[in-house]
């Protein structure tokens, strides 16, 4: 595939969202520009829009015509967790990101965007959050699981949880709700070729979950289903919009075969998604425009997923990971038969926030040539 180039507005500085775009364009060949990491957002601190918009404004008239893939979150708040502290009501935001899209009405380009649904973690920490998260973040937890399940708020929290905690909860969630309305616009009125609106660290039950599906029923009616899509996730979707961008380019679909190890670990619940590792990796490969093989054969790429026997572990967490390693030399045998003709990727999602020490071992004990491997 010949080299390519893009122009990528990532969430935030972090190397999640950063570096890792730019070791996913090394590995692809692709040209891939990126604001400078000093001028993005980092934890609360958000990005100087001014100068984000002058960085902005100066590559969209150097490269007229390259796909552009962007963070709504980082135009309108200056960061994902930026977006959980910003006190700016919503004519400003608005104002804010019409600003930077003004600027692509006189270009054709194909323009992909991502948002976020805001997050509620299930902890006592405001590291990411509003202050009040250090005393209140599992009770505001269970307000929002409460409120979904039962369709009303829990009058027995407001007697745990101050009444001006909830209110300013409410009212964040509320703003960002609305933003993302906005955002769905922009994908009605072809503003945007495509939009992913991202559940952020959600679980099962939720105010993220019930308004995820508020999303998914609009997409529905406004039948904007080749548009728009509400997935999981947020801080890998930069990467995945860079796939999607770059094979759209080609004449067929990708055809990708999702290979479990051990293939019971495909229902484990994902740690931070609320749904099972399976739905998660077949969304993906539907994001990316990309079609689901039955058979290793037939595919352009196969997945191999390493994934966990009962219970996704949290390198973050203080309760230590269980590892099956009973699979790994399945996996390590598949990857020297498949290798030498087929391409091949790792997905190693056992833990949710780090890979597999063991299945790494295995690899190099058998020689696989990482080279080779996605």
């Amino acid at each position: 595939m010949s080299n390519h180039h893009f122009l990528v507005m990532p969430l935030d500085a972090r190397p999640v969202c950063y570096d890792q775009i730019l070791d996913l364009a090394q590995i692809g060949k692709l040209s891939v520009d990126l604001p400078p990491q000093n001028i993005l957002g980092i934890l609360k601190q958000p990005a100087p829009i001014e100068m984000l918009w002058n960085w902005w404004s100066e590559k969209l008239s150097q490269h007229p015509n390259i796909p552009i893939i962007f963070s709504l979150d980082t135009m309108t708040y200056g960061g994902l967790i930026a977006s959980r502290v910003n006190e700016d009501p919503i004519d400003i935001l608005e104002a804010r990101f019409k600003t930077f899209l003004g600027e692509l009405k006189n270009t054709h380009r194909p323009r992909y965007a991502f948002s976020s649904i805001l997050r509620i973690p299930d902890y006592n920490n405001a590291e990411e959050e509003p202050s009040y998260w250090a005393e209140y973040g599992a009770m505001l937890y269970q307000f929002s699981v409460e409120t979904h399940q039962q369709g009303t708020m829990p009058d027995h929290m407001f007697n745990k949880i101050p009444g001006d905690v909830i209110k300013d909860f409410l009212i964040r969630r509320q703003k960002n709700f609305q933003a993302n309305q906005l955002f769905l616009d922009l994908a009605a009125d072809k503003t945007l070729d495509f939009l992913v609106i991202c559940q952020d660290d959600t679980g099962q039950y939720g105010l993220t979950v019930k308004e995820a599906d508020y999303f998914k029923a609009e997409i529905q009616k406004r039948k904007l289903q080749s548009r728009v899509i509400v997935q999981t996730g947020a801080d890998e979707i930069a990467m995945v919009m860079l796939a999607k961008a770059l094979w759209s380019k080609e004449s067929t679909a990708l055809k990708v075969y999702p290979w479990f190890f051990p293939d019971h670990g495909k229902k484990v619940m994902a740690r931070f998604d609320g749904i099972p590792i399976g739905n998660i990796v077949q969304r993906q490969i539907q994001t990316i425009g990309a079609t689901h093989c039955i058979s290793p054969q037939e595919a352009d790429l196969i997945l191999m997923i390493n994934c966990p026997s009962d219970k996704m572990g949290d390198h973050c967490a203080p309760e230590p990971i269980t590892r099956d390693k009973s699979h790994i030399s399945e996996i390590v045998d598949s990857l020297q038969t498949w290798l030498p003709q087929q391409n091949v990727a790792i997905a190693d999602v056992v833990s949710a926030t780090g890979g597999e020490p063991v299945l790494m071992s295995a690899c190099m004990e058998r020689q696989i040539p990482s080279v080779k491997l996605g």
